[in-house]
């Protein structure tokens, strides 16, 4: 008699193939969307804070002192004062320190759903891939006024 099919152990044997490819494949696919999730994270935290420069250039240009806090910040929120309207979760600010009078510097406080940055520099955004677990922090734009 010539049956045509797989049998039991030849159906199981696949299965068990088939969940040790599993196995070993989710862990590096979730590890890629993580660091997808980063650099996605880091490129819009950059565009910010070149944003921001541009903003403060046309400020300090033009005379403009609405987003000025006192004679040594400037302070602009993602939306309402870099126009940047938010695609994801994105909540934040970048103040401009301007101790030094000759180089402002230029912090970011950045946070969506899966990553923080508190007062980073650019330097800083470029130097390291370690972010923080989301939270939310005070803005800094209304503590100072």
């Amino acid at each position: 008699m010539n049956k045509k099919g797989f049998t039991l152990v030849e159906l199981l044997a696949v299965i068990v193939v088939l969940a040790i490819i599993m196995i070993i494949a989710i862990p590096s696919i979730l590890g890629t969307m993580r660091d997808a999730q980063k650099g996605t994270f880091k490129i819009y935290a950059e565009k910010v804070l070149n944003k921001a420069q541009e903003r403060y250039q046309s400020d300090i240009m033009l005379n403009n002192e609405d987003y000025k806090l006192d004679n040594r910040y400037y302070c602009y929120e993602l939306e309402d004062g870099l126009g940047m309207t938010s695609t994801g979760n994105y909540r934040g600010y970048v103040y401009v320190d301007l101790a030094d009078h000759l180089k402002p510097v230029f912090r970011i406080m950045l946070s969506d759903n899966n990553y923080s940055v508190d007062n980073f520099t650019y330097e800083q955004l470029q130097n390291t891939d370690d972010y923080e677990k989301p939270y939310e922090f005070e803005n800094p734009c209304e503590l100072a006024s």
